[in-house]
């Protein structure tokens, strides 16, 4: 597949399913007899069954407690295993229909979530047995309650008492919600993308199991979604208008095992993808200007004016400051993206000092040169105000504690400068035996001096430093108040700009080359071989994300950095955002991305390299939400190109020229879809009108036409 698609995947049934199998194998030789030699063996397949590891729920949507316009949206979960919704059975002789259903109730309705255990799913004093285990029990199903049926014998490693979510539903309520035995194996599917506009991972291609709602939430109501299995439960599923089983006979409910359930409600309040990042950088209310910088905001509303500073300057310089001056130059400082910290000096006083971390509002100059002995060479002294910017000082005290804190780098640097100092060492001692011996040079020392040519450049650093310290340049270990000093800084739902400081950067990277410098001896050595460290990290950083974007046309001399930082409830609700970077406003060349990562669970930091002017921002193509448009009881979806050159494209009526649309059916309470029917009539539709050519019709296929676009948001000027 090309960058930036999708792919739509019917399923993916593993070879084998979750249950126990018997190898048999027999072998007859030509001898006398025993001439017949049969042996059995059995082993199990283990699969989820009772409860859902956290890690395998890649994403809910709509996410957990989200308000917002998802009036026709069918929720879904998001599976990271792909084989997931296959692993067990549900319909008997239809592989194609996964074992998961997600059900949607309203308010009135929703069944108490209870935690029972797998007992609770047997019949009433039926006793229990385990395969490959003595346990045993007795089922504490209700009479009158169904639930999985053939689940006794438990599987290798259950247990009787082992503890599950469970659900009660009447048989009526469990009928008009749940999907047909025709609807299930179209409710899920797998899609395919790439990984180059997601947050860093080493996969190239990620494939997500998606698992499909039959149902549309009520408008301004709240909505309540769950993950359960079907397994076995093919017979018991209602028919396609949503008529009861007659295999419940006369069984009044229905007990389930919940893997995942959240809540949501379908509000017009606009909390969106697209609304909330339409939202983002929100002025306060006492406060009329968008705030983009990522420094904290000035206290009169306004950035001060040029020639106020200006003058501010100079009456500090010849002590006429008053307050108002002293106001002017602090909103100053706060613009530069300083922060006044309190700091306890070292002979027990305190006072007050500016701190200014690497992602800075502007580009700042680089003013500091590598070695630093110590961080109070980095430190900068104001004497009109007495006031200190610890700022490069803090950098270079932290990368030295970080260094330290990693035993391998610290060893690898060491060794590196073990090698400088002994190669060094040697070819002094080379030089000055060849001043005084010349042509007599002993045979023993030209094979030592052949020896150390063959081992390399002895200035070159090792692969482990370069690639620690290229980390390091990503900010990666970095406490994020170091990043961020004040939470005013960031608020909820905002965006904020910033250029990387590239002198904070050469502190940080030389304290933590400063460890083992502990005389002046090493504080030379060090003015040839930090630099050579700190250069090379620079290559090694661009090939740090293990899925880069393909080269461009973009090119980045000075080695800037930008990015963004991104706080808000798109970050926590999309676990898979896509970004994309561009140095020019009309987006026509693509910066690329040097580091993605989510640094909490609503914070997203996107570092760029190069100038970014511009940021794109949209939904990740697995999260993509299927639903249909129109009003209960006249729903209807946008039909797409599925055989034609163009796939995904949205088709046009001949007619009327515009978008061509086909009926999506519904049960008598118009919000339960007849799942298989909109497949039927959806796939006629294209053939008839389209001439697609359409012989088989699957979850893939109608995922596609029910998908909903993407919704990407551009950010200009940033």
């Amino acid at each position: 597949m090309s960058e930036r698609e999708v792919e739509f995947v019917q399923y993916d049934v593993p070879p084998l399913r979750s249950g126990t199998y018997t190898v048999r194998v027999e072998q007859t030789v030509n001898q006398a007899a025993p001439n017949h030699f049969p042996i059995t063996r059995q082993f199990a397949v283990a699969g989820e069954r009772f409860a859902l590891d956290p890690a395998d729920v890649a994403a809910v949507f709509p996410p957990d407690l989200a308000n917002g316009e998802y009036s026709g949206a069918l929720p879904h979960v998001v599976l990271t295993h792909p084989t997931l919704p296959w692993e067990r059975t549900s319909v008997a002789g239809d592989t194609a229909a996964p074992w998961l259903a997600v059900l949607l109730f309203d308010d009135a309705d929703v069944p108490e979530q209870r935690t029972r255990t797998a007992a609770d799913l047997i019949r009433l004093d039926e006793p229990i047995t385990v395969r490959g285990s003595r346990a045993t029990g007795l089922g504490r199903l209700p009479s009158g309650t169904l639930s999985y049926p053939g689940i006794n014998p438990l599987d290798y490693g259950e247990r009787p008492d082992q503890e599950c979510t469970t659900i009660d539903l009447s048989a009526d309520l469990f009928s008009r919600v749940a999907p047909s035995a025709r609807d299930l194996p179209y409710l899920a599917h797998i899609r395919r993308s790439d990984t180059l506009d997601v947050e860093d991972t080493a996969a190239a291609i990620v494939d997500r199991a998606l698992v499909l709602g039959n149902r549309v939430p009520q408008d301004d109501a709240r909505a309540h979604a769950m993950l359960v299995s079907l397994e076995h439960l093919g017979p018991l599923l209602p028919a396609d208008d949503g008529t009861k089983s007659a295999a419940f006979g006369d069984a009044r409910a229905i007990r389930l095992t919940v893997l995942r359930a959240w809540s949501f409600t379908a509000t017009t309040m606009g909390e969106t993808f697209l609304g909330l990042l339409e939202q983002l950088n929100a002025p306060p209310e006492d406060r009329a200007r968008r705030v983009s910088a990522l420094r904290l905001p000035y206290r009169e509303g306004a950035a001060p004016r040029p020639a106020a500073v200006a003058a501010a300057m100079a009456a500090q310089a010849d002590g006429t400051l008053d307050a108002g001056g002293a106001r002017v130059l602090v909103d100053n400082a706060i613009g530069m993206g300083y922060v006044a910290l309190g700091e306890h000096l070292r002979f027990a006083g305190e006072t007050v000092s500016w701190y200014r971390g690497p992602l800075t509002p502007f580009r700042v100059a680089t003013g500091v040169r590598a070695p630093i002995s110590c961080p109070d060479e980095a430190n900068r002294y104001n004497p009109q105000t007495g006031m200190f910017d610890v700022s490069y000082a803090a950098a270079w005290q932290l990368g030295q504690l970080l260094a330290l804190q990693s035993s391998e780098y610290a060893i690898a640097l060491y060794n590196w400068r073990r090698r400088i100092r002994t190669a060094r060492a040697i070819a002094e001692e080379q030089a000055l035996i060849g001043r005084l011996l010349g042509d007599a040079l002993p045979s023993v020392t030209r094979r030592r001096e052949e020896h150390l040519l063959a081992a390399g450049d002895p200035d070159e650093p090792p692969r482990l430093v370069t690639d620690w310290l290229a980390a390091l340049r990503l900010l990666n270990g970095v406490p994020f108040n170091y990043l961020v000093a004040d939470e005013q800084m960031l608020p909820p739902e905002s965006l904020r700009a910033f250029h990387v400081d590239r002198s904070w950067l050469v502190a940080l990277l030389d304290g933590a080359c400063s460890i083992g410098r502990a005389s002046t001896g090493e504080q030379r050595l060090d003015l040839l071989a930090a630099p050579v460290a700190l250069d090379r990290s620079i290559a090694a950083a661009r090939g740090l994300r293990p899925n880069p974007r393909p080269a461009s046309n973009h090119v980045n001399a000075n080695n800037e950095m930008t990015g963004f930082l991104l706080r808000s409830q798109v970050v926590s609700g999309w676990s898979s955002l896509g970004v994309c970077g561009y140095e020019d406003a009309e987006m026509t060349v693509e910066v690329p991305k040097l580091r993605m990562a989510r640094l909490s669970g609503d914070v997203l930091l996107c570092l760029f390299d190069g100038t970014v002017a511009a940021v794109a921002i949209h939904e990740p193509p697995e999260q993509l939400h299927c639903g249909v448009e129109g009003r209960p009881g006249h729903f209807t979806t946008t039909l797409r190109d599925v055989t034609g050159r163009t796939p995904g494209r949205q088709l046009r009526d001949p007619q009327t020229r515009g978008w061509a649309t086909a009926p999506v059916p519904a049960r008598a309470d118009l919000r339960t879809l007849r799942v298989a029917a909109a497949a039927d009539t959806v796939r006629e539709a294209l053939n008839d009108r389209f001439r697609q050519g359409i012989r088989t019709f699957t979850s893939a296929e109608l995922a596609l036409e029910l998908v909903k676009g993407v919704v990407r948001v551009e950010f200009a000027d940033v």
